[in-house]
């Protein structure tokens, strides 16, 4: 599986001839908007950063839009997308058998009960670099942490609070095998 950032909240995923795209940002975005095929397109939210689909094209017709709360099936991936504040979602899949979570906007200090028991084990969680997301972070407990959204400054302020270093890197290619043992690892990526 290779996963790229594109900057923003912005992530593509890649394995094989399957791609997933979360939270392209918009043509009206100050963001630059990617321009790729995608199988699956995630919007977390409908703000302008964050529902570029129609920026992201298919080989065949239009991506598999998945914009909510609800459960979704595709490909024989189970999807969740569980509600949070101000109409935004969370995403939890399993993608080539990695238990994945895209936070998106969260921005609460905590994450309901519930939502911590559908969220379950992670091996590879996208976090937007926040106040609250250490206490997310340790909560979570997943193999790999993701960042996005954030600042030079944001990201080594929050890299402190959770006592990790990493360098930037410009893809991140990830096999089941090899983060059996791995624990709260962070892998930052260059935009």
């Amino acid at each position: 599986m290779i996963i790229t950032y594109h900057g923003a909240f912005c992530f593509k995923i890649q394995s094989g001839n399957k791609v997933l795209v979360f939270d392209p940002p918009s043509k009206e975005s100050d963001f630059k908007t990617p321009r790729f095929q995608a199988d699956v397109v995630f919007v977390s939210s409908e703000h302008k950063d964050h529902n570029g689909f129609e920026n992201i094209s298919a080989k065949e017709g239009e991506p598999f839009l998945i914009n909510g709360p609800g459960e979704y099936e595709f490909g024989g991936m189970h999807i969740q997308g569980l509600p949070i504040e101000r109409l935004n979602s969370i995403f939890v899949l399993n993608f080539e058998d990695f238990n994945i979570c895209y936070l998106g906007v969260f921005e609460d200090k905590e994450l309901a009960p519930d939502i911590m028991e559908a969220i379950g084990d992670v091996d590879i969680l996208f976090v937007s670099v926040s106040a609250n997301a250490e206490k997310i972070i340790a909560k979570i407990e997943p193999k790999i942490i993701i960042p996005m959204n954030y600042t030079k400054k944001e990201l080594n302020d929050f890299l402190k609070k959770i006592g990790k270093e990493a360098g930037p890197m410009d893809k991140l290619i990830v096999k089941k095998k090899d983060i059996l043992d791995k624990k709260m690892e962070m892998a930052v990526l260059s935009a």
